[in-house]
């Protein structure tokens, strides 16, 4: 995995804006229990937490292409593990954190565990792990009809 260039990073950071902003919105409506504060203060709290995920995501594909050799241009097997730990393990600290913190509680319909004495949802985890390789795969992946 080589670090991305630059057309790269911003083709990084707009999909992992685009899939963090809907990944948020409906795992909010969904998971999250956001009856008391007003629309806008939600609406505010949803567009602070999708560019947290947009930096998570950069941090993410830089620390998974640091680890994976720092050859990064269509990830190989080592690359693509080291993408999805990374975002497994950016995504437990996240959650352990915030649960800690009481930064926010969780719906009855959110799947959990029990993480060093934390409950932790899985909905985030999966976030996590799942969305910087989506969003690096969207970046990378050639035009239809490109020639290789």
């Amino acid at each position: 995995m080589k670090t991305p260039t630059n057309s790269t990073s911003g083709r990084l950071l707009l999909w992992a804006l685009a899939l963090n902003a809907v990944w948020e919105w409906v795992q909010c409506g969904l998971f999250y229990d956001m009856s008391d504060p007003p629309l806008w203060k939600g609406a505010v709290w949803m567009l602070a937490a999708t560019v947290a995920d947009v930096f998570i995501v950069l941090a993410v594909v830089r620390l998974a292409a640091w680890l994976a050799g720092n050859n990064f241009g269509a990830p190989d097997v080592k690359g693509w593990t080291a993408l999805l730990g990374v975002g497994l393990a950016a995504g437990v600290l996240v959650e352990w954190v915030a649960r800690g913190l009481k930064l926010w509680d969780y719906g009855p319909l959110m799947p959990t565990l029990q993480l060093a004495g934390a409950t932790v949802g899985l909905a985030p985890l999966a976030q996590m792990a799942l969305l910087p390789a989506l969003s690096l795969w969207l970046a990378t992946r050639r035009k239809t009809g490109q020639a290789g």
